[in-house]
């Protein structure tokens, strides 16, 4: 379990923040739409739902189209934490073998049989 973790750090750490951050979101939305109903003479809500309305489903994807911000977090935890390869290396190495040898000219591609 401890190898399988540190060779899948990237992988929790991102999944991790992502649920923190989004909990989070939901909890604070939820009670700021809940102090607008009040405010507004409506009835509250509760967080179940909050999700169903539109003042949860706007701000979310606002928040995803953030890419630059996504891929900046994905950068930086890249420099400090490790993923591990594709689950069959071989099979990898054979496409990269058999891309390679498309890409290059006929007279340039290693002889087979001799």
């Amino acid at each position: 379990m401890r190898t399988w973790a540190k060779e899948h750090g990237l992988l929790l750490a991102n999944a991790g923040l992502f649920l923190a951050f989004f909990v989070g979101m939901i909890l604070s939305g939820a009670a700021a739409y809940g102090e607008d109903q009040a405010a507004h003479g409506q009835p509250g809500v509760t967080v179940l739902d909050y999700l169903s309305t539109g003042n949860f489903v706007e701000p979310t994807f606002e928040n995803w189209e953030s890419e630059f911000l996504q891929m900046a977090m994905y950068v930086i935890l890249t420099v400090f934490l490790f993923q591990k390869g594709p689950p069959n290396p071989s099979l990898w190495a054979r496409l990269r073998r058999r891309t390679r040898i498309r890409a290059m000219p006929p007279s340039a591609r290693p002889r087979r049989g001799r």
